[in-house]
């Protein structure tokens, strides 16, 4: 080999490393010199749309595992079956899950307005969104307390509300 070949070896290799350090530099920059470099502005990004209701794509139903310590009694059942209808109720203050899969915007919206009903009577859920797989392996080992989801038919241990007003139909 000739000094020459080394020489070009030798500043290809120094010019690809130096490549690398300035990319690696440049992509730990702010976004704000990306986008600036890249073309992204805040006038080409959407703006924001208000949160409208979802509309739902099939009944939605509320399942309570019976065998959860919460939902042991058949008291607080009750009361949750006409707080879920709009009915006033009031027990002793109980503290649960609501699983919902995120895979459909609508259970998800729903859960919100149940939360709200459920806490006017003393029950505090804290709602708990999983991925539709993840979802239903929880429903079918029993690991929660309320349930949100489209009909499961064979869920064990669950006593199921059906939430009429969540039908596809009755929807505005």
């Amino acid at each position: 080999m000739s000094m020459n070949s080394i020489k070009r070896g030798a500043i290809l290799a120094a010019a690809t490393v130096l490549f690398l350090i300035c990319a690696g530099i440049f992509l730990r920059l702010p976004p704000s010199l990306v986008d600036a470099v890249t073309g992204a502005t805040p006038r080409s990004r959407p703006k924001p749309t208000a949160i409208k209701q979802p509309k739902p794509s099939a009944t939605c139903m509320l399942y309570m595992n019976i065998r959860s310590p919460g939902l042991a009694d058949e008291a607080i059942r009750s009361a949750i079956r006409r707080a879920v209808t709009g009915e006033p109720t009031a027990i002793p203050a109980v503290s649960l899950r609501l699983a919902v899969s995120d895979d459909d915007p609508f259970p998800e919206y729903y859960a919100g307005i149940l939360r709200e009903r459920l806490a006017r009577i003393g029950v505090a859920a804290e709602i708990r969104r999983y991925d539709k797989v993840m979802c239903l392996s929880r429903a079918l080992a029993g690991k929660y307390d309320l349930l949100l989801a489209p009909e499961l038919p064979g869920l064990p241990d669950a006593e199921v509300i059906v939430l009429p007003e969540t039908t596809p139909e009755k929807t505005p």
